[in-house]
Formats: C-alpha cells, structure tokens, sequence
C-alpha cells in the first residue's frame, strides 16, 4: 500500500475525528431542544466545515477554494449526509428495536463493570453508539474515498 494514501488516511481521520467530536457536541446539545433526527442534520453540517479546511490541507498541501472544489466537496457531502441521514433515520425508525434492549443491557453491564460515571441516560448513551458506529462506516466506504478520488483528486 502506498505511504502517502495510508498517511492521508490517517490525517483525515484525525482530523474527521475532530469534527465527529464537534458533530457530537452539537447533536448532544441539540437533542434536548430539537429531537435527534433534526439534530443530527444539523451536527453534521457543523461537519462540514472542519473537513472541507483540513481536507483540503491533507490532500493539497494548502486551502484550496477554487469553485470547482468547493462544487465538488458539496457534491461528496450532500451524498455522504444524504445517505448517512437516510441510514440513521432507517436505523431509528424501523431497525432498532431489533438490537436496542441488547445493546442498552450490554452498555449498563459496561457502565457498572467499569464504574463510568456519565450523565448520559442509556438511551442516549445508545444513540451515541448507533452515531459513532455509523461514523466509522461512512468514513471507511464513503468520506475517504469521495474526498481523496473525487473532491481533492489531483489531475
């Protein structure tokens, strides 16, 4: 595998990372006044920001604004927001109450085992899991490979 790809992986998901925590925060603050469906839009367009900056950096060595990126970031982020609502949305309505008790009795033996000391009830403690799990999905088969052969790719 060549260096420099692994190395942008990573870089992007660092920094991904950073903005997932900024998603996180909103969507945290927000749930309380909005409900999570319209929180979760909203966080992900505070995304949006700190990836176009730093992705740009990572795969160009500089801010790139010039306007057929910028098209071609909206683009990739209207497909990843598109597809990670539609999948979150899913997910909430009509799939998890498959996995939810499960998932919420494993987190409460989680949070006992290991004495964590949250403020977070289990359902949203449950919600979190389900946005960093679709996280790192999107990120792998969807942000990456947009950003470095689509949006950022170089001629």
């Amino acid at each position: 595998m060549n260096y420099i790809i692994v190395n942008e992986f990573f870089l992007v998901a660092i920094f991904g990372f950073l903005s997932n925590i900024a998603y996180l925060i909103t969507t945290y603050i927000l749930d309380n006044f909005i409900g999570y469906s319209l929180s979760n839009f909203i966080g992900l367009l505070v995304d949006i920001l700190i990836d176009f900056f730093s992705q740009s950096f990572i795969f160009n060595n500089k801010i790139m604004l010039s306007d057929n990126i910028i098209y071609r970031f909206f683009i990739a982020k209207i497909i990843v927001i598109t597809i990670s609502q539609f999948i979150f949305v899913i997910y909430i309505k009509y799939i998890s109450y498959l996995f939810q008790n499960n998932i919420q009795k494993k987190l409460k033996k989680l949070i006992i085992k290991y004495k964590i000391n949250t403020k977070l009830n289990i359902e949203e403690l449950y919600i979190l899991t389900v946005r960093i799990t679709l996280g790192l999905f999107t990120y792998m088969f969807l942000i990456f490979p947009l950003a470095k052969y689509y949006t950022f790719k170089k001629k």
